[in-house]
C-alpha cells in the first residue's frame, strides 16, 4: 500500500488585520525533503511518517508548507498552495503510473511509447496505444487503481 502525505499548515488569527500571503509560508518542501525534515519529529507529518513506517506502508511525500499564526489567508495564496499540493500529488502518481506501464509494456514497443509521451501526444492516442500493445492492460490499470486509492 502507498499513502500520499502532505500538509498546508497555518493557524488563522481572525483578530489580526494582516492578511496571510505566500510570503508568510516557509518550509516549502517537496518529496524526500518532507521525510528529511519531519522524520522522528512530534508533529502531524512526523506522526504520519512514523505510523507508515510501523505499518510497512510506502510513503509518497508530496508537498508541505508552513506559516506562523497570522491573519486570514488571501484567496490568491490559498489557490497557489492548493494547486502546489495537488500538482505534487499528481506528479508522484503519474510517475508511478508510468513505471507500472513501462514494467508491463512489451520491450519492442517501449521506444515508441516513450516517444509518444515526449511528443505530448493526446491522452486518447496514448491510451489506445497502451490498450493495443499491452495484452493485460485492464489488469494493469485495475491493479494500479486499487493500490493507489488515497
Amino acid at each position: 500500500m502507498r499513502v500520499a502525505i502532505g500538509q498546508i499548515e497555518h493557524e488563522t488569527n481572525t483578530f489580526s488585520n494582516v492578511k496571510t500571503t505566500v510570503n508568510h509560508f516557509h518550509e516549502w518542501d517537496k518529496g524526500q525533503q518532507i521525510i528529511e525534515r519531519h522524520l522522528g519529529v512530534k508533529d502531524f507529518l512526523g506522526g504520519m511518517i512514523d505510523q507508515c513506517n510501523q505499518l510497512g506502508v510506502e510513503i509518497v511525500p508530496a508537498f508541505s508548507a508552513f506559516a506562523q499564526p497570522s491573519g486570514i489567508i488571501t484567496k490568491e495564496t490559498y489557490e497557489i498552495l492548493k494547486n502546489e499540493l495537488l500538482k505534487e500529488v499528481y506528479v508522484r502518481l503519474d510517475h508511478y503510473l508510468a513505471t507500472v506501464i513501462l514494467d508491463n509494456m512489451p520491450p519492442e514497443f517501449l521506444d515508441e511509447f516513450i516517444k509518444m509521451n515526449e511528443e505530448k501526444k493526446p491522452k486518447e492516442e496514448i491510451e489506445q496505444f497502451f490498450k493495443d500493445k499491452v495484452p493485460n492492460y485492464k489488469e494493469v490499470l485495475i491493479t494500479y487503481c486499487i493500490t493507489n486509492s488515497f
